[in-house]
């Protein structure tokens, strides 16, 4: 979990910092990636996970792999309303409100 955790640390990061640096094919192979660890056991990857795809649709950019994985992505956020986790659900609340900030259609 150190490791994946770590790495995931790395990405939340360089999502954060410059997300339009990442070719449209680097985005499209996180995305799925990031939406399957947020069934992950430990708090700080769901986290991570969750905090990284926000970074994402806060810069403006919607991947087509998000879009391809959106329902995905929607129950995923919806598992995780109810998480232990004080901070997953902080990030499944933003997660929402960036979402609907976007107005997407979905």
């Amino acid at each position: 979990a150190n490791l994946v955790e770590g790495s995931l640390i790395t990405v939340r990061k360089i999502m954060e910092d410059g997300p339009k640096e990442l070719t449209e094919e680097q985005l499209d192979s996180l995305i799925p990636i990031l939406i399957q660890f947020t069934s992950s056991n430990h708090e700080k990857i769901k986290a991570s996970s969750l905090q990284s795809i926000v970074a994402c649709l806060t810069a403006g950019l919607m991947p087509s792999a998000l879009v391809a994985h959106f329902n995905d992505y929607l129950t995923c956020l919806s598992n995780l309303t109810n998480d232990q986790s004080p901070l997953v659900r902080k990030w499944v609340c933003r997660s929402i409100v960036t979402i609907l900030n976007m107005r997407t259609e979905y």
